[in-house]
């Protein structure tokens, strides 16, 4: 069995006091949030950060505090863990790299938890969501 290493980025924007979170359809069709492999010697947040660049253009930036790890068999040879850090863009627009993301939108909770294709992924966004509302309620 192969185990790959990925790190990427659940993002929010805020805009009119309302929170819009990236939702990505992957090339492989699914939708879900920016990542991908590690390299060299990255630490976990310079991949994510890195990859976040890469696939959407934004420079985003880490809420302390928050990391999630999903485990998933990608298939029968292949075992991923993908980390994944809670962040915040100020800016809004999106430079997809088309070799890697088909389409993007910036979506409310409701919207962006319906849109979202992998039930793991799902989960990672909930706890974000319930996070973000914990840092911005001061607690």
């Amino acid at each position: 069995m192969i185990w790959e290493k990925s790190c990427g980025g659940i993002i929010v924007f805020i805009e009119d006091n309302k929170e819009k979170f990236l939702v990505i359809k992957q090339m492989s069709g699914y939708y879900g949030f920016p990542k991908g492999h590690m390299e060299g010697n990255e630490t976990e947040e310079e991949t994510a950060l890195r990859e976040v660049y890469e696939e959407v253009g934004l420079k985003a930036k880490i809420v302390e505090g928050f990391r999630e790890t999903l485990d998933y068999q990608v298939n029968k040879n292949i075992m991923k863990e993908a980390v994944f850090f809670l962040m915040r863009s100020d800016e809004k627009k999106v430079k997809l790299d088309k070799n890697e993301v088909l389409e993007y939108a910036w979506l409310g909770y409701k919207d962006a938890w319906k849109k979202i294709t992998f039930e793991e992924e799902k989960e990672a966004f909930l706890r974000a969501y319930e996070y973000l509302r914990e840092v911005e309620n001061g607690r």
